[in-house]
């Protein structure tokens, strides 16, 4: 509630228990795409306000940007991260 209506919090979390869920109803090349498309964000610098560090982050973004960040890489692999 703190953060609502800001455009600040990350939606880590959130995403995640999706991905847990299609998981759970037997959706598990989706999960793997999405769960993917979010490390492959994550890897590119792409963070929130809460986990952005000067020097390793590349651009501080909103809740909505980093939502459409994440679903620009749909279909992409993590680099570094294992998938």
């Amino acid at each position: 509630p703190r953060r609502a209506g800001q455009n600040l919090a990350n939606p880590s979390g959130l995403l995640l228990g999706g991905v847990l869920m299609l998981v759970h109803i037997g959706q598990s090349d989706v999960a793997e795409r999405v769960h993917n498309a979010w490390l492959r964000t994550m890897e590119d610098g792409i963070h929130t306000y809460d986990i952005f560090r000067e020097g390793v982050s590349k651009q501080k973004v909103g809740t909505k940007e980093f939502g459409e960040a994440v679903v620009a890489r749909l279909g992409q692999l993590p680099q570094t991260l294992p998938a």
